[in-house]
């Protein structure tokens, strides 16, 4: 007699045994572990005027403080051969200094200044997302003390460890801008997913008009042929930048700020500035 084998095949048991175990471990995990919505909200919405604005003013902005930014190292180990030859060994330890220490220094103390005045714009004024002016506040008290901390590296001749000062004071005050400006891009209304685009455009001006304003500079320094003409001549292509870059971001803070009542009103603004 033929006698049948009816017993479960031992592979294929395991491998039900496996699926289910593996079916019910994930079950299990989703009921344990929900998964959290995702916080990345993404605007596909169309950036309107006010958003463009808002990105031309900090990119202009961002092109007048790289303009400013791009000078300073390439012109003032310049003028400082030229005004105080005598000392090019010490001035040359010192901006090594001013650079390293100052510098680095108010590019991370910038950032964290901006990113608690943000949360603190998020927390008393109730509002969902920072403003693009909590954001922008830090680099314009930045550049504006940067730019006058400029004019006094230049302001007298044969005064050495007052324009090492200055120069100390400008990179501890004038290098805090960058961090907020970047985060304001975020914060722009209606900007939404075209943020990485502006913040590419952003950077191509910003190099831009820091290249410009280098080849006019080294053509001003060509024909300063007495000194009150060169200190005059740096003092302007580095200083009225700062200004500039402070003058712009504030523009656009104020175009972020505007109220949604009164849209023709705010239209000509816009239209004026761009």
């Amino acid at each position: 007699t033929n006698l049948i084998d009816t017993s479960p095949d031992i592979d294929d048991d395991t491998h039900d045994t496996d699926e289910e175990d593996e079916a019910f471990f994930r079950s299990n995990k989703q009921k344990n572990n929900p998964t959290k919505p995702s916080t990345i909200s993404e605007d596909f919405s169309t950036p309107d005027g006010r958003a463009l604005a808002i990105c031309l003013c900090l990119a202009l902005g961002g092109g007048a403080r790289y303009a400013a930014g791009y000078a300073v190292p390439s012109y003032i180990p310049y003028y400082f051969e030229i005004e105080y030859a005598s000392r090019s060994e010490l001035f040359s330890t010192a901006n090594a200094v001013a650079i390293f220490a100052c510098g680095s220094t108010s590019a991370l103390v910038g950032g964290a200044l901006a990113q608690m005045l943000a949360r603190r714009n998020v927390q008393y004024t109730n509002k969902k997302s920072p403003t693009v002016f909590s954001y922008a506040t830090i680099p314009i008290i930045s550049c504006l003390l940067g730019g006058i901390c400029t004019l006094f590296i230049f302001q007298k001749k044969n005064n050495f460890f007052a324009a090492v000062v200055a120069l100390f004071a400008m990179q501890l005050f004038g290098e805090a801008w960058l961090a907020g400006i970047v985060a304001a891009f975020r914060s722009v209304p209606k900007l939404g997913r075209y943020v990485d685009a502006a913040l590419g455009i952003f950077y191509t001006t910003a190099t831009m008009l820091g290249c410009l304003n280098l080849l006019f500079l080294g053509q001003a320094i060509d024909n300063a042929h007495t000194s009150y003409r060169l200190r005059f001549t740096m003092a302007a292509a580095i200083a009225i930048p700062y200004f500039f870059a402070a003058l712009f971001f504030f523009l656009a803070a104020k175009i972020a700020a505007m109220p949604k009542k009164g849209e023709k009103k705010n239209r000509c603004i816009i239209f004026l500035v761009c």
